[in-house]
């Protein structure tokens, strides 16, 4: 079913006039509790029933999500052989990235993920050259700093690293947008781990929130960005946070999933296997939601011919009457006819939750 999807989304991202495109992975989990007798469902903690779903989507470097790359599907102790192998999914990401890489050579794909991919294996595994990572990291290992002799632990870097001043940005956190002041560091670092090779060629972006509200120190950002990306000025810094940040649109497309639109823990079917192939589709649908509402937002006044077929463009016109000449024409009044959303000046476009 993600064939021609894929299709697609190599046909959106060569498109883009941009020399870097975002592949960010994470995991979403759907509780199927209350279908006990859905045949093959396993578990996804304790008890509950259910179905774990890897995504590794692409996106501009600005944040307009341009299509799902790769899904993983498992449920744990599943009786029709779904338990996967959970471990191997950012490995797993990582080798349908390569393949990528070699059908867009052209563009440097930045692959991003949380700490859960922060483990030796990850980092050594062989990557495309036009792949590159940035990965959020927490494991006490060595580092030792090109500027020192000696070993530092993670947590000991800050006080050695290259101040850069801060940076500002939004990211969606706890079901809400936050705006967020950073102040940045980094340092080039070598990682050490007891009897493997040791990982060169990286830099650490540490970006910790600046807050004078003291009562949610506990709370406050503090992420350790492990990259081989090129850092040596304060607008590459910038640039790491920007593509990690975007990460967080992975949740907007999660909430389209489970709350936002299609709410597909509702959805009833007779065995696991129809439900992924739901799943899949209703994964394709949330997508290209979170693509219009960002591209409308970007480039309101680009031709909608350029992104939609006559026939679609045709179909919209006659459920709404008024002619579709740009993208903005073509997602309001789809809104409309389909959501019976309503322009405003504080909401002059759909699909953003506040």
């Amino acid at each position: 079913m993600l064939e021609d999807h894929r299709t697609n989304t190599i046909k959106h991202i060569k498109e883009r006039c941009e020399d870097y495109i975002v592949i960010a992975q994470d995991t979403c989990i759907y509780n199927y509790t209350g279908h006990k007798k859905m045949e093959g469902i396993g578990k996804i903690q304790g008890n509950i029933l259910g179905i774990l779903q890897h995504n590794t989507l692409a996106f501009s470097s600005t944040g307009v999500a341009l299509g799902i790359i790769h899904q993983q599907y498992w449920s744990r102790n599943s009786s029709v052989n779904l338990q996967g192998k959970e471990s191997g999914k950012w490995l797993e990401s990582m080798e349908k990235t390569n393949e990528l890489a070699g059908e867009i050579k052209n563009k440097t794909l930045v692959m991003v993920q949380d700490r859960e991919a922060d483990f030796l294996e990850f980092f050594q595994r062989e990557k495309a050259k036009n792949v590159v990572h940035i990965t959020r990291i927490f494991q006490q290992r060595n580092f030792r700093l090109e500027s020192e002799q000696g070993f530092l632990k993670l947590s000991d870097i800050s006080l050695n690293a290259q101040n850069h001043g801060y940076k500002e940005i939004d990211i969606f956190r706890k079901g809400k947008h936050v705006h967020l002041k950073l102040s940045l560091r980094t340092a080039a670092v070598t990682l050490f781990h007891k009897g493997k090779k040791a990982l060169e060629g990286h830099t650490l972006v540490i970006a910790e929130e600046v807050t004078e509200d003291h009562r949610n120190e506990q709370e406050k950002i503090c992420w350790y960005l492990l990259t081989d990306l090129s850092v040596d000025s304060l607008e590459q810094a910038n640039q790491v946070v920007d593509f990690y940040s975007l990460r967080w649109k992975i949740g907007l497309f999660h909430f389209t999933m489970k709350s936002g639109g299609y709410q597909v823990e509702k959805l009833q079917f007779d065995d696991v296997h129809t439900m992924i192939n739901a799943l899949t589709f209703y994964s394709i649908v949330s997508l290209e939601v979170l693509r219009l509402t960002y591209l409308v937002r970007e480039s309101p006044s680009l031709p909608a011919k350029d992104f939609y077929t006559e026939k679609e463009i045709k179909l919209v016109e006659r459920m709404s009457g008024k002619k579709i000449v740009i993208i903005k024409d073509f997602v309001i009044e789809l809104s409309k006819s389909l959501a019976a959303f309503s322009p405003t000046k504080n909401y002059p476009f759909p699909g953003i939750k506040k």
